[in-house]
């Protein structure tokens, strides 16, 4: 059964526009989730790849030109 967060009827058409402008057509859920997609952090967007925030669900800002350099600066955050 689908999670009723990630249900298209559960957003409003504003939310949807982001979702879609942001690059993540019709899956709301992804562009604004509190975790990342099953499909992991790393998302290609616009010819670069971006990293989903875990916290917010939101994009970095940073642009990484290729999805190994995306995983690397990932991996780099969660060092500790």
């Amino acid at each position: 059964m689908k999670n009723r967060k990630c249900m298209v009827d559960t957003y409003p058409e504003e939310k949807m526009n982001v979702a879609r402008m942001m690059g993540f057509g019709d899956t709301p859920c992804l562009a604004f989730s509190d975790k990342c997609p099953a499909s992991g952090c790393v998302k290609e967007l616009g010819g670069f790849y971006r990293v989903i925030s875990n916290k917010t669900g939101k994009l970095w800002p940073a642009k990484y030109k290729t999805e190994q350099s995306a995983k690397d600066a990932l991996a780099a955050y969660h060092v500790k």
